[in-house]
This record gives structure tokens, sequence and C-alpha cells, in this order.
């Protein structure tokens, strides 16, 4: 079954965010290569979403809570936090590794 995969505002903000870090810290060029091959990371949630983990907190949502981790090299930096409702893979955001956890007070759902 192929999932139709939607990214949410919050999540294409945190993209942002994320991408003018790298540029600031390394190159415009490194933080495009990290924005591509995050969305590719984000679109290929297309495909069997239920096969990542469920994110540790979940348990603190009226909803189940999944995490596919990313990361340009063999160390995932970034958690990619995401809903699975019917056919709908919702991307709810992206959070850096050492960033706080997602609370509800954090997200509208």
């Amino acid at each position: 079954m192929s999932y139709r995969v939607q990214v949410s505002h919050r999540a294409i903000e945190d993209v942002v965010r994320n991408a003018k870090w790298w540029a600031e810290r390394y190159s415009l060029e490194k933080a495009d290569e990290w924005q591509r091959a995050l969305f590719s990371k984000i679109y290929s949630l297309d495909m069997f979403p239920n096969s990542h983990p469920v994110a540790n907190e979940s348990a603190d949502f009226p909803i189940e809570i999944r995490e596919a981790h990313f990361g340009l090299s063999s160390r995932p930096g970034y958690r990619v936090l995401f809903t699975i409702v019917d056919d709908t893979v919702n991307v709810l955001t992206v959070k850096a590794n050492e960033e706080d956890w997602l609370s509800p007070d954090h997200l509208e759902l």
C-alpha cells in the first residue's frame, strides 16, 4: 500500500531553520544537500511508514507518533516525527536529536 505524505507548516519551518543552521556553519551547498536528502527521506515515508519505531514521547499524545531517523552521516542527527491516519502520513515536525522532546503543547493535532 502506498501512503500519501502530508508535510505540516511546522515541519517546513523546522526544515528551513535547520537548513539555515547548515548554511551558517558549513556552506550553502551542504545546506542544500541536507535539505534535499531530508525531503527524500520524508517522501520515502509513502512506503512502509509502520516500519519506523514509535517515538518515546508518543505516550504523551492521544494518537501514535512515529519517528524516522535522518542524517547525512552514519549517525542520524535528526528525527522526523509523524502520524499515520488511514492512508496518510502526516509529518508533524523535524527535530535535531539534541532538541527537547516533543510535547502536546508544541503541536496542533
